[in-house]
């Protein structure tokens, strides 16, 4: 209930006054079916219905027209008023389907701000499935639950009217037909749950058996070539003998539901016409009206709870996406927008950074360094050892535990983080490549009037001009769902030629050509070391082949800087970086004499 008040207090919050325009075509919908069906009733009681408080309503009604209550007149008002019922009917729903679209819309688009807007350490605690699972999974499980929300108060509103047009017409006789037909409803209620606790389990069980299923097929080969599937066998013969079994009781209850339901209300509206005409002798047409509206006061009122039962299973996804919601909101990031432009032409100095994740051990352990404006600088070592975290802190994703991180001596929490972002370019491993033309992958949708020379230019510069011309159509050819349509080596350089087009002062390449072939690491390679002295650029390279024009290598090791240098200065150290050349070398089977071999070291290792 506490999701279905959520639910309510926040489409208000959204809508406002659209929620009461909602609310007032609803009510107007359920009076005009009341009184429309209401008005056949004097008609059909003749005089005997002249006292009743339902006659002297509409027979007043008409005189105030100037109209004579007479059945032409009565079905004229019954076509009138169920014709305007419709038309708020059609309305409602209209309106409702307008307000659901647009609520949905909004929430997604909010959503999505609040995940860009979260810190970066928040996002990798979470896990993308988390958020992916909100955005195509819980999303849609809201939309739902709103939908099953506004047709329970439909239904709900239906039923009061219905419930309160036979209290105006005869009190007496109403409440002695919800007294005897409450016990009935929660009876059928109870019913009904069972029968969908079979269905739940049913499907439970299916779900296992084709689980079963799958995975014997799956693993047919080793089942078949081992005579080991008797198992898995016994597993699918015992869930399929438990389902039939589920499916059994579901369909007799159900039998039993649909036809003993008719019969029970039979009995009662059978005992109640015996007492009321015969004992109470109340008016017959009267008392069967009574009963017809009743009867679909109930189908409502079933009909609405069974909607709110509905509304439940998906208010697990509301509570979800609510707390999920809550979370970003607590944890967006304190970005300053109004802080300083970062100038890079100015050195990046790192001062005694450290850094560690909530739950982990030290990640980076004192790091002081420098690195000077446009020039190259790469860092290496094992796997863990902080390169990418180094490179993750210089975007400003994540923030030193300790230390400080400054461009031109202006500390990186006092620099406008949206501009600082802007400035900077990324090219990873796996390239970021959209299903779209090579245009709006290197533009980004940009809607410049001037983009199209500038991406032609961008892609010139990353050595990516001729392939792209090359292609069917062009600057407007598609890529393919992660740029399936080209090579790897094509996919990076598309990549180098996006951040030339932002004209980013600060270039960071993290593994950009470790998952290439020896050929495309060398024309992306090209590319890169193309660019050297026009722009800041930090590599992250295993491959330490690719490193070798570097101004200066940083040499980490669990945490710290160990050595730092240019490439043949650091060789001849015989230190840590000699030892990771020649582990490299002699992986890739090269016989090399010690230090000497190093102008033979591998293109790509």
């Amino acid at each position: 209930m506490n999701e279905f008040i959520y639910l309510i207090c926040y489409l208000y919050s959204m809508i406002r006054w659209r929620l009461f325009v909602w609310v007032v075509l609803l009510v107007f919908a359920s009076l005009l079916e009341g009184i429309s069906i209401g008005m056949i009733l004097p008609i059909l009681g003749g005089s005997e219905s002249a006292d009743s408080r339902l006659y002297r309503f509409l027979t007043d009604g008409a005189e105030y027209l100037g109209l004579p209550y007479t059945l032409p007149v009565a079905v004229a008002g019954m076509a009138v008023l169920y014709l305007a019922r419709t038309g708020f009917i059609i309305c409602q729903r209209v309106y409702a389907a307008d307000i659901t679209g647009k609520l949905m819309a909004r929430l997604k688009i909010e959503f999505v701000e609040q995940v860009y807007s979260a810190d970066y350490q928040y996002f990798l605690e979470r896990g993308l499935g988390a958020f992916t699972n909100a955005v195509t999974t819980e999303l849609n499980n809201v939309a739902q639950a709103f939908e099953r929300c506004n047709r329970f108060i439909v239904n709900a509103g239906f039923a009061l009217v219905y419930i309160a047009l036979p209290l105006a017409i005869n009190p007496a006789f109403t409440s002695v037909v919800i007294v005897v037909g409450v016990p009935g409803y929660f009876l059928l209620k109870r019913l009904f749950n069972i029968a969908r606790g079979f269905s739940v389990r049913s499907t439970a069980a299916n779900a296992g058996l084709q689980s079963y299923i799958i995975q014997g097929l799956s693993n047919f080969k080793y089942l078949k070539s081992t005579n080991s599937h008797r198992g898995i066998f016994g597993r699918i013969r015992e869930t399929s003998r438990e389902q039939g079994r589920l499916e059994y009781k579901q369909s007799t209850l159900a039998a039993i539901l649909e036809n003993g339901s008719d019969l029970f209300f039979m009995l009662i509206i059978a005992g109640l016409l015996i007492y009321s005409v015969e004992i109470a002798r109340n008016n017959l047409i009267e008392i069967l009206f009574i009963l017809f509206i009743v009867r679909r006061a109930m189908v409502y009122a079933l009909n609405a709870q069974r909607l709110f039962q509905e509304f439940l299973r998906f208010s697990g996804s509301v509570r979800n996406f609510r707390m999920l919601s809550q979370e970003l909101a607590e944890r967006e990031e304190p970005t300053d927008f109004s802080g300083e432009t970062p100038d890079f032409r100015q050195s990046i100095t790192l001062k005694e950074v450290c850094f560690q994740y909530d739950t982990s051990e030290q990640v980076l352990d004192n790091v002081s360094l420098t690195i000077s404006p446009k020039s190259m600088v790469a860092f290496v070592g094992a796997s863990g050892a902080g390169k990418s975290t180094i490179t993750t802190m210089l975007t400003g994703l994540l923030r030193p535990t300790s230390g400080e991180i400054a461009i031109g001596g202006v500390p990186y929490d006092m620099i406008n983080q949206r501009k600082l972002r802007e400035s900077i370019g990324y090219v990873t491993q796996e390239s970021v490549i959209f299903n779209d033309t090579v245009h709006n992958n290197i533009a980004l949708w940009s809607t410049d009037s001037d983009s199209r020379a500038k991406v032609q230019a961008a892609a010139r510069a990353a050595g990516a001009s001729d392939f792209i011309e090359s292609l069917p159509e062009g600057y407007d050819s598609l890529l393919g769902d992660n740029g399936i349509n080209i090579s790897g080596g094509q996919r990076q350089r598309i990549s180098i030629a996006r951040e030339l087009y932002k004209d980013a002062s600060l270039l960071i390449f993290d593994e950009a050509t470790s998952a290439l072939d020896t050929e495309s690491e060398t024309e992306v390679q090209n590319s890169i070391d193309a660019l050297r002295g026009n722009k800041t650029i930090v590599l992250i390279a295993h491959r330490l082949s690719t490193i070798r024009n570097c101004d200066t290598i940083f040499v980490l090791k669990e945490g710290r800087v160990v050595e730092q240098g240019a490439y043949d200065a650091l060789y001849n150290l015989g230190g840590e970086f000699t030892q990771m050349v020649e582990r490299q070398a002699l992986a890739s089977n090269i016989p090399h004499n010690g230090r000497h071999t190093r102008d033979r070291l591998p293109v790509g290792c």
